[in-house]
């Protein structure tokens, strides 16, 4: 099941994040995920940007809070 479910995460990444972090010239992968706590990686364009910090806790954990009610929490590597 959390295979499946990390299966469907990186698919999310890779399509509809990808879509918005692109306008930032900055892309995110999945690092690992147990089920409920997601770590991912932000690179290019946000990596190391002062307000990359406003974009991945306004846009990109909001986007795949909502898209997977079961992650309790994301964390940056």
């Amino acid at each position: 099941m959390i295979a499946e479910q990390q299966q469907a995460i990186e698919t999310f990444i890779a399509t509809d994040l990808a879509k918005q972090l692109k306008l930032h010239a900055a892309s995110c992968r999945l690092v690992s995920y147990d089920g409920k706590v997601l770590t991912i990686k932000i690179l290019g364009g946000c990596s190391g940007c002062p307000s990359s910090q406003l974009t991945i806790f306004k846009m990109v954990v909001p986007a795949l809070k909502e898209k997977f009610p079961q992650i309790s929490d994301v964390l940056l590597d």
